[in-house]
This record gives C-alpha cells, structure tokens and sequence, in this order.
C-alpha cells in the first residue's frame, strides 16, 4: 500500500523545519554568548548551549511522544515544566543584557 502525503503537510513540515532551525540556532548562539560573557569560557561554553537548548528539544519530543501514545490528559508534566523554565530562564538573560 502506497502512502500518499498532502502537499500541506509537506510545506508545514518545511516551514516548521527552517523556522525550528533559525530559532535553535538564534537560542544557541545567544546562550553561548551569554555563559562565555559571564564566565564559561571555551569548550564549557558549547557544552552549556548544548545542553540548555537540548533540553527544549527533549522535552518537545517527550510532549509529542504523549500526544501520540494517547497521554493528552494529564496538564502538568516534567517536560512541560523544563519549557516553561526555560522560557523563563532565557526571558530573565534577554532582560539582564539590557539593564
């Protein structure tokens, strides 16, 4: 059986890639910058953007493997919880750049 794939999903896939993509690399860069100018310098600077941005990147694949095995139910998970902080972790770093 031959699976035929809608036009739309092929460009919200895309679109959903290249804006995934600049958004990641914007996040990582920014989170580089900010532990190399608050003291994390060299390879632990990397391994910070590493894993602070990996941990979004989890924690979405943690949220869409519950979708699809059905677990829609419950409203407060970890990796929900690991968004939310680092939203605002990321939002508290933006707003002491400009202070």
């Amino acid at each position: 059986m031959r699976h035929r794939v809608e036009l739309t999903t092929v460009i919200s896939t895309l679109v959903t890639t290249v804006l995934g993509g600049i958004g990641g690399a914007a996040g990582f860069t920014h989170t580089h910058d900010w532990a190399a100018a608050h003291g994390q310098h060299g390879w632990l600077a990397w391994a910070d953007a590493v894993v602070i941005e990996g941990m979004a990147v989890v924690a979405g694949f943690e949220i869409h493997h519950d979708r699809a095995a059905g677990r829609t139910g419950r409203t407060a998970t970890l990796p929900w919880l690991v968004l939310v902080i680092r939203s605002e972790e990321h939002t508290s770093e933006l707003q002491s750049h400009h202070d």
